[in-house]
């Protein structure tokens, strides 16, 4: 896999008016001229022009669509994941699939500072007649893994492809009917989760990678999202056997149920998502079932708070379609997204700091509807990047979609 490169230096044009009155300036500052900015230029007052005060901070770029391909007959894209490590690199996944051909390739995309590209993928396992990738973690630009599934015969099969600087290595993880749901905790604790059909339904299985090979470990629930801080300290969510939901939390040796509410507000609820920040600090989102209706448009919202002492519920919005994919917003707040079928996805932003949560429509091109499968703050920064598809209302083609929040 091509590492990203480092940008050349980029000059930013800047016009220094000062005002008659008190010797105030402004500062304008095209928008155009920061990688993957449009638009209006941006204005800045900055002061009274003292040199003694310090310049007001520089206004975070809102959410915008930076890279949205068009689709090209037969061909129907989405990006399912994205992972960044700072703000000259990430990497997104997905796949495209052949309406006409019934079959799905695999899409890697990389960010090099400048633009996104689409680069090679990692070749297939033999006798994988299509494929698609569903989640990518990157360590460090020498170690990067991708989840995803393989069709080989009847049966499909979940695959780890790990980056370790110089090749792609293959692993299959087993048959499973979804891929995988993936949890990255360091160089030596990798741990997925899979679902195979059996006699009684959905079984699932749990494999961890502890940087020489892969072995089972068991779970006490089943996960449908896992997500990890440290090797010692990975979480997820999902539910019982029994079908209530469950949250759960590896300390290095074992998986371990964290209690969770029985109901939210004498609703029945299901973990979609979780976001461990530090040891006493987890965030979960959930779908909130209606009274008389299971159909996902009309579930109600939830985000709720872990401090090691229990769970808080302290965001709950009726009939907004269900919460997922949380992310730090660099600040001691959260981003996370709400969704329903016709409109597409919503992006809500929760600070803890008594302002509650703002909520806008995700941006989309003339005519679709943008659909988010993934957000993850940018190290080291108050931005983030998120990634989907973009539906248009009339014809079955979909094409993918990169957004930015903040510089």
């Amino acid at each position: 896999m091509a590492r990203p490169q480092r940008p050349p230096r980029r000059r930013i044009a800047v016009t220094l008016i000062l005002s008659a009155a008190g010797c105030g300036a402004v500062v304008v500052l095209a928008q155009a001229s920061v990688p993957g900015g449009q638009g209006a230029p941006i204005r800045l007052m900055y002061g009274n022009g003292s040199h003694k005060k310090k310049p007001a901070a520089l206004i975070q770029p809102g959410w915008r669509i930076v890279d949205a391909p068009a689709a090209v007959a037969p061909w129907s894209t989405g990006l399912a994941d994205v992972s960044a490590l700072g703000p000259r690199q990430a990497w997104a996944v997905g796949e495209a699939d052949d309406i006409a051909g019934q079959r799905s390739v695999p899409v890697l995309k990389v960010w090099d500072g400048n633009s996104w590209r689409t680069d090679a993928t990692p070749p297939l396992p033999a006798g994988v007649t299509e494929a698609g990738f569903t989640q990518v973690r990157a360590i460090t630009a020498d170690n990067v893994w991708i989840f995803g599934w393989g069709r080989r015969g009847a049966d499909t099969y979940a695959y780890a492809w790990h980056w370790a600087g110089t090749r792609w290595q293959t692993t299959e993880l087993g048959r499973s009917l979804d891929g995988v749901h993936a949890a990255v905790g360091g160089p030596r604790d990798v741990q997925v989760t899979g679902f195979v059909t059996a006699a009684s339904g959905r079984k699932p299985w749990a494999k961890r990678y502890d940087g020489t090979s892969w072995k089972k470990v068991p779970m006490p629930a089943y996960a449908h999202a896992l997500r990890g801080r440290t090797g010692k300290d990975l979480w997820g969510v999902g539910e019982t056997k029994a079908g209530k939901p469950a949250a759960m939390r590896w300390t290095g040796k074992a998986w371990s149920l964290v209690p969770v509410p029985a109901k939210l507000h004498g609703h029945d609820y299901t973990l979609t998502a979780v976001l461990p920040i530090g040891p006493r600090n987890v965030w979960a989102t959930a779908a909130v079932r209606g009274k008389g209706t299971s159909s996902p448009d009309t579930a109600g919202s939830a985000l709720l708070h872990w401090t090691g002492a229990g769970w808080t519920q302290v965001v709950g919005h009726a009939r907004t379609g269900a919460a997922g994919l949380p992310a730090a917003d660099g600040a001691g707040g959260v981003w996370y997204t709400t969704s329903k079928t016709a409109t597409g996805s919503r992006l809500v932003h929760y600070t803890p700091t008594g302002k509650g949560t703002t909520s806008r429509r995700a941006p989309a091109t003339s005519g679709t509807a943008s659909t988010l499968t993934a957000l993850t703050l940018i190290p080291g920064s108050r931005s983030l990047w998120a990634v989907g598809s973009l539906a248009a209302a009339s014809g079955p083609r979909d094409g993918s979609a990169i957004d930015k929040y903040g510089w």
